[in-house]
């Protein structure tokens, strides 16, 4: 695992283990044609099962520590090659399929289209992922997660394998491809992918999160952009600048560094993240766009002349530019401390308005257009 000096076994995986010959971790090698049907039927019972709870899964297809040496950023620590336990060594199945032709000891190449055999093995996997999981609406699909530079063109064949592959099915699902350094974010820009995850590499963090008009949704992950971000303002500075947000805080496991505990410091954030999607289900979202010049906060989603929405991040109150508006749109204000809406009254569009909540915590303005 990257960033430890553990050996984590991570069991069962998505094939059988039917030898004959013993793999590197003394158990039977893997039969990379005999797939785990087990794992396939418990993924699908937890999705559903998170779809009956109103959540959407991001399935992975690929994992980018599975392959390659990690060194901690920190400590410079190696962590275990995650290679060595990995189905594709050459050491570890039946099938003579060799992840590493060029012996660098990495696996890198797991992940590139540099053999074609491997290729048409993962497009078989993922095939068998889109069968188990095709007919669910409460899906996405992202590529591989943290993979290397070499990677980007064997993502992009991916993309296009799913899509394909989905063509002909009744439900298609957003397809997704995210990175973290040293990958940029201009190789997401470029690819055919419906969601992307950037990169902090393009954006420090804590930076105010800019809009990004470019044709994709964008999911901010915390992970990528600032893993040390708690300010608790960030998910709603994401959300009006049309962005998706993730958040990954700090949590007890195996790794380097890993804390003791549970972080409070997370806790804000983490509601502030609640308070958004119950705000988003009051909200048309799917005609609101990013529209940061309405605002003298510079946050806003409008669409325009129907619904208004911003967020007053500093100060005592905002500016909301109305000009192009007609007729009198009611309003409301959600309050950032306890989640609840509070009646603002009936607004006059035509011209600017400047609006002041009754008190700080009502940090966020709908407006909506009356109906007489």
């Amino acid at each position: 695992m990257q960033f430890s000096r553990n050996v984590i076994d991570y069991s069962p995986l998505w094939y059988e283990r039917t030898g004959p010959g013993t793999a590197l971790d003394g158990r039977p090698r893997f039969d990379l044609e005999q797939f785990n049907e087990y794992l396939f039927h418990r993924l699908r019972d937890r999705v559903i099962r998170a779809g009956e709870r109103g959540i959407y899964v991001a399935v992975m297809f690929f994992q980018g520590f599975s392959v390659d040496k990690r060194i901690h950023a920190l400590t410079n620590a190696i962590g275990v090659n995650a290679f060595l336990g990995h189905p594709m060594h050459r050491d570890n199945n039946v099938n003579g399929i060799d992840g590493d032709p060029n012996g660098s000891g990495t696996g890198r190449q797991v992940h590139t289209l540099d053999v074609p055999v491997i290729t048409r093995l993962q497009e078989r996997f993922v095939a068998k992922i889109i069968d188990t999981l095709g007919d669910l609406e409460n899906v996405l699909w992202e590529i591989s997660n943290e993979t290397h530079r070499g990677s980007i063109e064997w993502q992009y064949h991916m993309i296009k394998f799913i899509r394909a592959y989905e063509a002909g099915r009744p439900r298609r699902h957003p397809i997704g491809m995210s990175c973290a350094a040293p990958l940029r974010t201009e190789c997401l820009l470029k690819s055919d992918a419906d969601w992307i995850g950037p990169s902090s590499d393009d954006r420090k963090a804590g930076d105010e999160a800019p809009e990004m008009d470019c044709g994709k949704i964008v999911l901010a992950d915390t992970d990528h952009i600032g893993p040390q971000i708690s300010d608790p303002s960030y998910v709603w500075r994401c959300m009006f600048r049309g962005h998706h947000f993730c958040i990954m805080d700090p949590y007890m496991d195996v790794r380097i560094g890993s804390p003791r505990a549970p972080h409070t410091e997370w806790e804000e954030l983490r509601r502030q993240t609640g308070f958004s999607v119950r705000l988003a289900a009051r909200c048309g979202m799917q005609q609101l766009k990013p529209a940061a010049h309405l605002s003298s906060s510079g946050y806003c989603l409008a669409a325009e002349d129907q619904e208004y929405v911003a967020f007053l991040h500093r100060g005592r109150s905002l500016e909301l530019d109305l000009s192009d508006a007609t007729g009198v749109f009611e309003s409301e204000w959600l309050d950032t401390e306890t989640g609840n809406f509070f009646p603002g009254g009936q607004i006059a569009a035509g011209s600017r308005v400047t609006l002041t909540p009754a008190c700080d915590a009502h940090r966020i303005v709908r407006l909506w257009k009356h109906i007489a």
